[in-house]
């Protein structure tokens, strides 16, 4: 007992130092990141807008196209910047607040308001993903290394209101 316990205090720092900055630093995604070509990102949306619709029949669509509109599923980061501070992973867009989730985040909360979030992390070498599942509506966000200077973020939402998830993709460059 004596000898695993100071295996394990000697050892500790070692997998603390190695596996934590690894996570960080391997994947890349750590920085500040600006929208490529914001100049087709209206064409972009619409675009995925029509394809979550395409398979509602009229009723359908009508009752959900204020939902696929809302500006929150289609806003658009012009700057995006990533951070991985301990175990947590800060995201945040523009100047508004940043978002924070626990990097070993399976875990249901509760807010304030007595509503359950599900908060889902996960990452790899190119990509981490965040999902937030609050009542029917799952958010998914997706950023994944292109290249040292290019990443490709998906905004992903499922809703059992909709047949198919309003999902769409941009290219942002390295600042």
């Amino acid at each position: 007992m004596k000898k695993t316990t100071l295996w394990l205090v000697q050892t500790a720092p070692f997998f603390v130092c190695f596996f934590i900055p690894s996570f960080a630093n391997a994947n890349g995604l750590e920085g500040r990141w600006s929208l490529q070509d914001p100049r087709n990102t209206r064409t972009i949306l619409e675009a995925a807008v029509d394809k979550a619709a395409s398979d509602m029949n009229f009723a359908i669509r009508a009752f959900n196209q204020p939902f696929l509109n809302k500006e929150r599923e289609r806003q658009v980061c012009e700057i995006w910047r990533l951070r991985l501070i301990k175990d947590s992973f800060h995201w945040k867009c523009d100047d508004e607040k940043a978002q924070k989730m626990p990097t070993n985040a399976n875990q249901l909360e509760v807010e304030e308001n007595g509503i359950e979030l599900e908060k889902t992390f996960k990452f790899s070498a190119k990509h981490i993903s965040t999902s937030i599942k609050k009542d029917y509506v799952t958010r998914i966000n997706t950023w994944r290394r292109i290249s040292d200077i290019q990443l490709e973020y998906t905004y992903m939402v499922k809703s059992a209101n909709l047949p198919k998830p309003l999902k769409w993709t941009l290219i942002y460059r390295r600042h």
